[in-house]
């Protein structure tokens, strides 16, 4: 965690008292102690082995004796409650806002304290949860690690992104072996498990129009003169007709936007 400047006149900080674990006042800016907001006594925060952050301040500070859930005010249930790693507040894992089912293994952050390293965003992502000790979001965690089969990436492997959950995921483990099987809007099959779950219905997949997927539906199909024709063009031919289209789209676009316009 980084620390900033506190200053003497912070509610939850002062210097004319002695510190409760080496009974000294401190010297210069080691003069600063913390205030427990529950039973007044003081300490040093580096006899506490805490660096002093905005959280602390804004909130409040209790030593480890006075430790209660921020949300329930109860202390009991010692093996669900937990301790935030930089500002020692504590929640019970069901007094979480979404709750969590297990204690995480490592160090845990409160939402006041986490965010990632690498995105500096405070949440964990869509359907995804913290890694590193609450230091990285899951979309970041994705780069470095497929969120279905738990293996790194691997240079030159095809990988995917959801569209939804922002999370980089192997090809292989969507059966999309490569980019011309990539849908226009990809969605993750975790995220569409979540939809259902919530009651939506998600996305349709629609399929990409390259030229070798195009190509892959013609000879699906029985052949008339049209798609006779289609078929025997080549891939810059193919692509010169399509971005022709979608000139022609524009414009028509622009037409009836500017005609619009003069009748208002």
């Amino acid at each position: 965690s980084s620390g900033i400047n506190a200053e003497y006149g912070d509610p939850y900080t002062h210097k004319k008292d002695l510190c409760a674990m080496c009974g000294s006042i401190g010297v210069k800016e080691d003069a600063l102690l913390l205030i427990c907001q529950q039973c007044a006594k003081s300490y040093h925060s580096y006899c506490v082995n805490k660096v002093v952050n905005d959280a602390m301040l804004r909130t409040g500070w209790r030593c480890k004796d006075c430790q209660v859930c921020e949300s329930c005010s109860e202390p009991t249930d010692e093996s669900r409650l937990l301790l935030c790693e930089d500002c020692d507040v504590s929640f019970h894992t069901y007094c979480l806002t979404p709750p969590l089912e297990q204690v995480p293994t490592g160090p845990w952050r409160c939402s006041w304290c986490v965010k990632c390293v690498k995105c500096q965003k405070n949440t964990p992502g869509v359907h995804a949860t913290w890694y590193e000790g609450y230091t990285v979001c899951g979309p970041c965690h994705s780069q470095v690690v497929c969120l279905v089969c738990k293996q790194e990436h691997t240079k030159g492997e095809f990988c995917v992104k959801c569209s939804s959950c922002e999370h980089l995921i192997h090809g292989k483990c969507e059966n999309i072996p490569n980019e011309d099987s990539l849908p226009k809007k990809f969605v993750c099959t975790l995220c569409e498990e979540h939809l259902k779950k919530e009651g939506k219905t998600p996305p349709k997949k629609l399929q990409s129009t390259t030229f070798s997927a195009t190509k892959q539906a013609l000879n699906s199909v029985k052949h008339d003169a049209r798609i006779a024709a289609y078929m025997d063009k080549d891939e810059k031919e193919f692509e010169a007709e399509r971005q022709e289209s979608e000139k022609n789209r524009i414009l028509n676009y622009d037409y009836i936007k500017a005609l619009n316009k003069q009748r208002h």
